[in-house]
Parts: structure tokens; sequence; C-alpha cells
């Protein structure tokens, strides 16, 4: 819990994606490990929702850093930072967002299949998402690019 307690967020310091998140990476090893070995534990409850909300934490600088590197032209590590995130931090809630830009950077690889697959994918399984809109946006986009004439 102490771990988890310096996990706050303070107006202060830089946002939690631009700080070193050694310790949420330590948090959640912790609290992991401790429901792992204690899974009826009186304090289940809380320690999974602070699991919850590290694992956000570490996925949200994972696509943090992905863009950092979108938006350098550097697709192969953001792909790989994507792909990281939506495989480790697979119960983040951040999974559409994720897929999105994974979509996103796809297209600026001019690889529209793939990006066309990933994008239906988020359509089929978050269909009620905010990341479903930009999702059909750029599905239409690929489609208009692929139109004869």
């Amino acid at each position: 819990m102490t771990q988890y307690d310096a996990v706050s967020a303070s107006f202060l310091l830089p946002s939690l994606e631009e700080r070193d998140l050694a310790y949420v990476n330590d948090a959640h090893a912790s609290i992991r490990s401790f429901l792992n070995d204690y899974p009826n534990s009186e304090h289940a409850p809380q320690l999974a929702y602070m699991q919850s909300v590290v694992t956000g934490l570490l996925a949200r600088h994972e696509l943090y850093v992905a863009r950092f590197y979108l938006e350098r032209g550097n697709f192969a590590p953001a792909v790989a930072r994507i792909e990281y995130c939506l495989h480790t931090y697979a119960d983040s809630g951040l999974e559409p967002e994720g897929m999105v830009l994974l979509g996103e950077v796809y297209l600026k690889q001019k690889e529209r299949l793939k990006a066309r697959t990933v994008l239906e994918l988020v359509l089929v399984r978050y269909p009620t998402s905010p990341f479903s809109v930009p999702a059909k946006h750029f599905l239409e986009r690929i489609a208009a690019t692929e139109k004869p004439g």
C-alpha cells in the first residue's frame, strides 16, 4: 500500500506519462504477487482496485512513448510499444485506444491491410468505446484510397 501511495499525481510534477515509473512497476509487481499469494485476503478487493490503477498508469505510459515515436516517424518502436502495452497490460481498459493508435501507425507505414484488420477489430470488440469513432474514420480513409477511379 505504501508503494501504491507513492503513485500520487501532483500538479507540481510532470504528468505521470512523462515520469520514470519504476516505483509504479514495483507497486504493480508487489500487488500482483500479494494477490497471487493471498487471493482470499480481506484486502484483496482494495488491492485489486490498486492493481487496476497502476496497470492503467503503466499502459498509459507505453502509449505515451508510442506517440512520441510516432510523432518522430519512428514506426517500428511505436508498434513495439503499442504491442507490448496490449499484451502486457491487456486488462488496462486502454485496449481500444492502443488498437486505434496501432491502426494509425500502420496507416502511416502504408500497411492498409494491417490497419484495416486492427481497426475493424476495435469495432467488433469495443463497439461502444469512444475510440470506435476514430476507428471508423480511419476505415473510411482506407476505403476511400482503395476505390478505383
